[in-house]
């Protein structure tokens, strides 16, 4: 009885007070689009023309451990779009919904984006449809050709271009979370930052490295200090990225590893080749193993038709370099510089794909095996976990081919000399690394907001700091002691 006393109270009620039931619109007249800018978000929304709406109510929340706290609130009548230039850095939510002339609303449209604050350049690609890339396949053939620009670089600025864009890598794609790398073809040769003008460029995602500058660390000391024994290094930059107006993080803009004259400089006609010693083989690689085991990926050439040719080249190379009673000396056959460079760089920051297992990469110019170029640091300079923590011990002495020829005077004498050689430019290196690293402070805010990865781990991690300031320490503190041991080990 008192219920239905109660509820025929709140009917009255209603009633005399005259109200109007809440009538919700459809919203399928109405669309909304959110892109992270440098310092602001860009809010686009259309109202379909046979919509009787006459604005739309614009709401806009800052998300704080998935919490809504409302910021700002606007009815909008004159425009279609909104900038929001008064965040903080970290994620928003965006409702939009539109109202007609009786005053009734659509359902709310929501999307969210990201707030970044950056003194980087920023890379900004567009899919053509909006879809991001989920594939190592390049969108062109599919999706068609996507665009390419770089702005907050001053003279750096590269105006918008098409590009080609797939997904890259084996365990970076797979195992490393939802940042991923990604590699770029664009319609025209760009030359940034000063770097070797191509056309082919990667971006290179580092999400298990929370420091951000093993690689960087790495390809700047070789360019450096080590460019008369090795004959070519990746250069690369850090960017911020944005894909398809969602603010991606921090990544390295790379040069690609490909054969031309300002990169790995040899002639396919000629018979020379670019390969890979690689252990994961996907359907579409063409490769062989060699007499001991080594598994090889043909880069350049990738032909099948290549692989006899190739294979025979490098078996002949490797029977010679384990033939104790060989006829000739090591260096009739390989490059010892780059052989040793190569050996100590990955020794020096125990890379975990160094030893014989991936990422590492030989080319054949003029009759003679090289080493290089250097390539995939983001697991080295004490980032996994296990012995390849330890800054004591050596990794690459029994590795592959290393294991024979470090049972040569040639090749041991080789390493010593080198490490002497180039020691003090590699000390300074290792000392100049936090001051080098600073650049990096705003970015790095940037992107352990976006990526929240500090206190977990990512992939086989040793240690979750908590801040980016003790990711650097940790690369500096290991590879400082690194240097000790290595530099007591080389000179007994």
């Amino acid at each position: 009885m008192f219920r239905a006393v109660l509820l025929l109270s709140i009917l009255f009620y209603l009633f005399s007070c005259n109200l109007e039931p809440v009538l919700l619109l459809d919203n399928s007249g109405l669309t909304l689009n959110v892109r992270s800018q440098n310092k602001s978000i860009i809010i686009e929304w259309d109202i379909a023309y046979d919509e009787d709406l006459v604005g739309v109510n614009l709401s806009i929340y800052r998300v704080t451990e998935g919490e809504e706290e409302l910021v700002e609130e606007h009815f909008i009548e004159d425009s279609s779009s909104y900038t929001f230039s008064a965040g903080k850095r970290g994620f928003y939510t965006i409702y939009v919904k539109g109202k007609n002339r009786e005053g009734h609303y659509t359902e709310a449209l929501r999307k969210q984006a990201f707030f970044f604050i950056t003194d980087l350049p920023i890379i900004y690609v567009d899919t053509p449809d909006g879809k991001g890339v989920t594939t190592k396949e390049y969108l062109k053939k599919t999706r068609g050709m996507s665009t390419f620009s770089i702005r907050n670089a001053d003279f750096y600025n590269i105006y918008t271009q098409e590009t080609d864009i797939k997904g890259r890598g084996n365990s970076t794609w797979t195992k490393m979370g939802d940042k991923k790398p990604y590699n770029l073809k664009l319609s025209n040769d760009i030359k940034p930052f000063g770097m070797g003008k191509s056309n082919k460029w990667i971006l290179l995602a580092n999400a298990a490295d929370r420091s951000l500058i093993r690689t960087e660390f790495v390809f700047t000391m070789a360019n450096d200090i080590l460019s008369d024994v090795l004959a070519y290094t990746p250069s690369g930059r850090a960017v911020e990225l944005v894909l398809d107006g969602d603010y991606r993080g921090t990544y390295q803009l790379v040069e690609q590893k490909k054969v031309a004259k300002n990169r790995i400089d040899i002639d396919i006609s000629a018979g020379e080749f670019l390969i890979e010693v690689e252990q994961i083989h996907d359907a579409t690689d063409v490769g062989f193993e060699t007499e001991k085991g080594i598994k090889i990926k043909l880069r350049d050439p990738e032909e099948e038709d290549e692989v006899d040719k190739i294979k025979g080249v490098i078996d002949a190379i490797e029977a010679f370099i384990y033939d104790e009673e060989r006829e000739g000396l090591l260096e009739d056959k390989i490059d010892l510089d780059s052989f040793a460079a190569w050996y100590l760089v990955s020794e020096l920051t125990k890379n975990v794909d160094s030893n014989f297992k991936s990422s590492i990469y030989f080319h054949y110019k003029n009759g003679i095996l090289y080493m290089g170029p250097l390539w995939d640091y983001d697991l080295s300079c004490g980032n996994w976990a296990g012995t390849f923590a330890n800054p004591k011990g050596f990794l690459n002495q029994k590795a592959g081919w290393f294991e024979p020829l470090f049972k040569t005077t040639e090749f041991k004498g080789k390493v010593k000399e080198l490490w002497n050689a180039k020691r003090f430019g590699i000390k300074q290196h290792i000392d100049n690394i936090k001051e080098n690293s600073r650049y990096l402070n705003q970015a790095q805010q940037n992107n352990f907001s976006r990526w929240p990865h500090l206190s977990e781990t990512v992939f086989r991690n040793r240690v979750n700091t908590g801040s980016w300031e003790a990711e650097v320490d940790e690369v500096v503190n290991f590879l400082t002691a690194r240097y000790a041991w290595m530099d007591a080990e080389l000179n007994k």
